[in-house]
């Protein structure tokens, strides 16, 4: 299991430019994201009884947020809420607690601001692949309810939307098959 979780660690070097500099972005944009080189410099030293003590501390605090989506009912997407709830905090012996407040994650995406502009480069993990990437990514919002849309560049000039609703990500989708044609 260590050998497979390290290999995966070091063919990240071996990923094509654009999804290197997708990762970057993550790293960059998400509060509490760990970089993989962190984790490849750490697996080395970890032995199955580290492991087997993390799992309990782990366990002993969480937060459940879920989203279900597909043909369901919702009053049996609550009552799979519910089921997952009471394995996790009910119970003679409940497996964990949850979260005291001051735990709650505040940030999920990092705002950027009005007006600034953020350049982070980096060279390519793979010295022998000629190619590049260039991630141009803009955050945007239509309205004070907090719909927005993130429009990022990719690999040759391709640009991939992702929409939350609004009259804004409707525009974004009529761009987006214009960009597809």
């Amino acid at each position: 299991m260590k050998e497979l979780v390290t290999k995966g660690y070091q063919n990240v070097k071996f990923q094509q430019p654009y999804q290197q500099a997708m990762c970057y972005r993550s790293l960059i944009l998400h509060d509490n994201t760990w970089p993989w080189m962190d984790g490849l410099e750490v697996i080395p030293h970890l032995e199955a009884d580290d492991l087997a003590k993390f799992v309990p501390m782990l366990l002993s605090r969480a937060f459940l947020e879920c989203y279900i989506a597909g043909n369901i009912e919702p009053k049996e997407a609550e009552s799979m809420i519910h089921h997952i709830e009471d394995i996790f905090y009910s119970g003679p012996r409940p497996i964990c607690r949850p979260l005291f407040p001051s735990q709650y994650l505040t940030n999920r995406v990092i705002k950027l601001d009005r007006g600034m502009s953020y350049f982070y480069p980096a060279e390519g993990l793979n010295p022998s692949d000629e190619n590049s990437a260039l991630v141009h990514y803009i955050q945007v919002q239509d309205s004070p309810k907090g719909n927005d849309c993130v429009i990022g560049g990719g690999e040759h000039g391709c640009h991939k939307i992702e929409k939350k609703g609004g009259v804004l990500g409707k525009k974004l989708k009529s761009l987006e098959e214009k960009l597809k044609s």
